[in-house]
């Protein structure tokens, strides 16, 4: 995380925020309280764009994803960093390369 903070520009968008929310509140105890100012905490730390997923042509298994896609194009990111197999089955989206988060911290760590 603190590579990312000095050396990139980490882009979401409200619904990645949401489904990130989304993820916390399901799979933890952690309490509103604290979610709440995570989600504070991710919207300073992170530049929010608007998307549209409409505009996104892929063949990607889960149409749900289609919001990281169009963030990451939008965003004109580099990479986008995800345990998610349906986005890590494409590898590439346009000029983004989808990559595991080992495989960059093992490009991180070669620096």
């Amino acid at each position: 995380m603190f590579y990312c903070l000095d050396n990139c520009t980490i882009i979401a968008s409200e619904s990645l925020i949401s489904e990130i929310m989304s993820q916390l509140r399901a799979k933890t105890s952690a309490p509103y309280r604290w979610r709440r100012q995570f989600r504070l905490y991710l919207s300073e730390l992170c530049e929010i764009i608007s998307v549209e997923e409409s505009d996104i042509k892929s063949d990607i298994r889960d149409p749900k994803d289609l919001h990281i896609l169009a963030a990451a194009a939008e965003g004109k990111c580099d990479l986008i960093i995800t345990g998610d197999n349906d986005l890590l089955e494409l590898e590439r989206y346009k000029v983004v390369e989808i990559i595991k988060p080992s495989d960059f911290w093992k490009a991180v760590q070669q620096k």
